[in-house]
């Protein structure tokens, strides 16, 4: 009975079958005998402690209260709980569902987690510096350094092609003599720069350091920077060759691609025609002649290198940044060292990456300021600069596509180093 009591003390009853046994001999010493069935169904805090415990007797085939009157097992468990009574509230008994009282998640304001920043390359293509179409001459780097803002480069042309004449005994009879001609070409100088400015409280929220990415990436940042400014050349040299040159330098088909086209391309240049190992296409370009199945596949000099697209021996260097306007497509195809592009050294007080703070800056929360720099001569063989339309101290890539910046200097399109094929694709 000490178990009963201590239940009943504090006003609670055991669940049916909590506190059965084998046979029906009370054991006096222990508390609840052997056989002893606690009536505990009738649950209620308004029962007094005597009428809570109360034996009842054992029947093996019966599962009916015992006592007079007493309702089935079967009946108390399906009776409906109380809500309540007017001692308080109906308290269920050790085992039944507890409450809705826990903390649930629902309860809670769960935070967001984070994974770490992920970086988004860019997707510009820089194939076209693997191409072998550029090359550099040390002798610019020194007639730079004697200051200005282009570099004369000039040159001797060719002796003519005037025949050999037969010599006669004559005294009188002097041969005409022949001069050679000169060119000069004129390569600009261009200092370019761009900024990054990173405010401290934004490493601080993001959890990451912007900084750290904008150092990292500098050399694929001006690789794409200098791409633009190489199209921008390119460009212009071609529009002032429509304007200026009968547009010896450029193949127009109004149609899309087609095998033939690169090959009438290519003989504008007559005998020349054999000396291009590039071509620098648009991925339309590039589809159309792969529809075609006319491009086949070289593996790279690199041991487990991608495989490398050929077209009639020219390498094939896909890239969506080639001049399109009104639906007509530039490719270019460019003769082994094509064009000059020297990269010289920052020789500013801050060189190439500075780091400026500000702290006063974002209300005192501090900016840090990086300016890259870089110092370069593009130039393509057989052209001059002229410098006629430029608002500043150096072109823009704007200002470089113009035809009014260049001129050809050249005697012949067999000098030049690439030509421009036109085609219209949808």
């Amino acid at each position: 009975m000490a178990l009963a009591k201590q239940s009943a003390a504090h006003g609670l009853n055991m669940l049916p079958g909590h506190a059965r046994f084998a046979d029906l001999k009370p054991d006096v010493a222990g508390g609840i005998g052997r056989g002893t069935i606690m009536d505990t169904s009738e649950y209620s805090v308004r029962d007094p402690p005597s009428s809570r415990l109360q034996p009842k007797t054992h029947h093996p085939r019966s599962r009916t209260d015992c006592r007079p009157g007493g309702p089935s097992l079967r009946a108390r468990l399906s009776k409906p709980a109380e809500q309540g009574t007017a001692n308080g509230p109906h308290h269920p008994p050790f085992g039944w569902p507890a409450p809705a009282r826990y903390t649930r998640i629902a309860d809670a304001i769960v935070p967001s987690v984070y994974a770490q920043y992920a970086f988004e390359e860019h997707v510009q293509s820089l194939e076209i510096y693997q191409a072998g179409i550029l090359f550099s001459d040390p002798t610019i780097s020194s007639k730079l350094s004697m200051g200005g803002r282009s570099v004369d480069m000039p040159g001797w042309k060719d002796l003519g092609n005037d025949p050999s004449e037969p010599v006669n005994d004559d005294p009188a009879d002097s041969i005409e003599m022949k001069k050679i001609g000169s060119r000069r070409e004129v390569a600009a100088r261009n200092v370019r720069a761009q900024a990054w400015g990173v405010p401290d409280l934004t490493s601080i929220l993001a959890g990451d350091d912007p900084q750290k990415l904008i150092v990292k990436r500098q050399t694929e940042y001006w690789q794409r920077a200098n791409k633009l400014t190489l199209l921008g050349i390119l460009k212009g040299v071609v529009a002032d060759n429509i304007v200026n040159d009968a547009g010896d330098l450029v193949r127009t088909t109004g149609a899309s691609i087609v095998d033939t086209d690169i090959i009438e391309a290519a003989y504008l240049m007559g005998d020349r025609a054999d000396k291009f190992k590039t071509i620098w296409m648009h991925s339309k370009q590039m589809k159309a002649l792969k529809l075609a199945d006319l491009i086949d596949y070289v593996p790279s000099s690199e041991q487990g290198g991608p495989l490398i697209p050929y077209y009639m021996g020219l390498r094939c260097v896909v890239d969506d940044d080639i001049p399109v306007a009104a639906g007509v497509y530039t490719a270019f195809m460019f003769k082994e060292k094509a064009i000059l592009w020297n990269e010289l050294p920052v020789n500013t007080e801050g060189g190439p990456l500075e780091f400026d703070r500000k702290p006063r800056q974002g209300h005192g929360g501090g900016v840090t300021e990086m300016v890259g720099r870089r110092h370069f001569v593009p130039h393509v063989p057989g052209t001059r600069f002229l410098d006629a339309s430029s608002a500043g101290e150096f072109a823009t890539d704007a200002e470089l596509a113009l035809a009014a910046n260049w001129d050809r200097t050249a005697s012949s399109v067999k000098n030049m180093t690439f030509i421009a094929l036109k085609t219209t694709e949808a």
